[in-house]
């Protein structure tokens, strides 16, 4: 944008008219620190003298020497597996190294109540952050799980920054700021994560009772009471829960 992103210049270039004549002028670009990717000013080539009619018109391009502002690569729910069944951890990947403020991940119920979540950032491959929420509180129960819900988690973007000072682009349109909004849900005895507990889910259950962990069939997710095996106990809250189902919480 002229004004902002270079200064609107006007020049007069004299040609003799050799044939391959060519002159040169300068256009001062603003050097700030937002990152906004390559952007295209235009150039009007007009000739002073009115019996001279062509004209012409060139394009150029101003490569930006900031650095892009950190985004979320990815959000993994517990396990990774698409269960819903349980919801122990949240594992947020960044697309490079981050600090994280107090308060920057933010998980609600859908009436609004807060969990208290606790985040453990590690840097991994060299060159991203990742952050590993878990929770404690009246809406998480034994096993370190959610309760079932609704629920939301927000990145707060103003909480993340970057080495160069960036905060988070939490909306992925390679402008820094807007926060990362992710609805989820828990429900027990929900193993393909659609929301019900039905006859696929108890073949899951069952293909999983009475192993413990470390063996090939057990089921973390299973595991009501996360005491390292799937027994009775489980079975009474999975059959508790058959049948049931948790629609969206409403906008």
């Amino acid at each position: 944008t002229g004004g902002s992103d270079f200064d609107n210049t006007a020049a007069t270039l004299n040609f003799v008219g050799t044939s391959g004549e060519t002159h040169q002028f300068t256009v001062t670009t603003t050097d700030d620190t937002l990152f906004e990717g390559p952007e295209n000013f235009t150039v009007n080539l007009s000739a002073t003298n009115a019996l001279v009619v062509n004209t012409d018109t060139a394009t150029g391009t101003i490569d930006d020497n900031d650095t892009p502002p950190p985004q979320v690569e990815s959000v993994t729910f517990d396990d990774g597996s698409g269960q819903r069944s349980a919801v122990r951890s949240i594992t947020v990947t960044f697309d490079t190294v981050v600090t994280a403020e107090e308060g920057a991940f933010v998980v609600t119920a859908a009436d609004g109540t807060p969990v208290t979540v606790i985040a453990d950032l590690s840097v991994v491959g060299g060159n991203k952050t990742q952050a590993v929420l878990t929770f404690s509180g009246p809406l998480v129960d034994a096993s370190g799980s959610l309760l079932d819900g609704n629920y939301t988690l927000t990145i707060v973007d103003t909480k993340i920054t970057d080495g160069s000072g960036n905060v988070l682009d939490g909306d992925g349109d390679g402008v820094a700021g807007a926060s990362t909004v992710d609805s989820f849900f828990r429900l027990y005895g929900d193993a393909d994560g659609d929301r019900d507990v039905d006859l696929f889910d108890f073949a899951t259950f069952r293909s999983s009772f009475g192993q413990s962990s470390g063996s090939p069939g057990y089921k973390a997710g299973m595991d009501q009471d996360g005491d390292g095996d799937i027994d009775l106990f489980d079975f009474a809250a999975f059959r508790n829960n058959f049948g049931a189902a948790l629609p969206p919480a409403s906008s």
